[in-house]
């Protein structure tokens, strides 16, 4: 997947561009758990580095990176 991103200086996140290959798995729930994904990316409005954690805020939920 790609896109492009803008971070302002009150940590609010901005998502746009997103996008993917077209590829599809041949596992339906793994192309659902895709689609919720991306779709809260597109949400995103908060972005937090904690812990040595980059966590991502939309529609009050969070993802989660670690290294």
């Amino acid at each position: 997947y790609f896109g492009g991103y803008t971070v302002k200086s009150n940590c609010e996140l901005i998502i746009s561009g997103l996008g993917a290959t077209e590829m599809a798995c041949a596992d339906s729930a793994l192309m659902q758990q895709e689609q919720r994904y991306f779709g809260l990316l597109q949400n995103a409005d908060k972005i937090e580095i904690k812990d040595g954690e980059l966590r991502i805020t939309s529609n009050n939920e969070i993802l989660v990176y670690t290294r």
